[in-house]
C-alpha cells in the first residue's frame, strides 16, 4: 500500500457540488483504502495498492459519471509533496497567501519561459 494526497480541482465552487461523505464512497468503490478527506475541498489522503496515475484517472471519469462536471485529479505521495514545499523558490513573508500548484507533467522548456502575466508597456 502507498499513501496518496489527492486534490481535484474546483469542487465545491460554481455549481460542482461534492459531498465528502460521497467522495469518501466513491473513492473506497474504486478500491482506495483508508480514506480520509480534509473540509469541504475536494482533498483525500489515501492508500491504494495500485497505480497512483489510473487511479486518478479513473475518479475523474467517476466524478464525470455520477456528477456531471469535469473535474482534474492530481494525486502525489507524502514525500513527493515535501519535495515540492521544500523547493518553493520565494520568499514566504505571510504563509496564507503562499501555494503551490501541481501540475500533472513537467511544463516543456517553452512553457517554463513563457509568461502569462499582460506585459506593463
Amino acid at each position: 500500500m502507498n499513501t496518496r494526497i489527492l486534490l481535484v480541482r474546483a469542487v465545491n465552487v460554481g455549481g460542482a457540488k461534492l459531498p465528502m461523505a460521497e467522495f469518501r464512497e466513491l473513492l473506497a468503490e474504486l478500491g482506495a483504502e483508508q480514506v480520509r478527506t480534509y473540509i469541504q475541498s475536494g482533498n483525500a489522503v489515501v492508500a491504494l495498492s495500485g497505480g497512483a496515475q489510473a487511479f486518478d484517472r479513473a475518479v475523474e471519469q467517476a466524478l464525470t459519471d455520477r456528477y456531471g462536471y469535469v473535474r482534474e485529479v492530481i494525486s502525489r505521495s507524502p514525500s513527493e509533496l515535501k519535495t515540492a514545499l521544500d523547493k518553493h523558490p520565494f520568499t514566504v513573508s505571510e504563509p496564507k497567501y503562499s501555494y503551490i500548484c501541481l501540475l500533472y507533467t513537467s511544463p516543456s522548456p517553452r512553457d517554463r519561459t513563457r509568461s502569462r502575466m499582460p506585459s506593463s508597456a
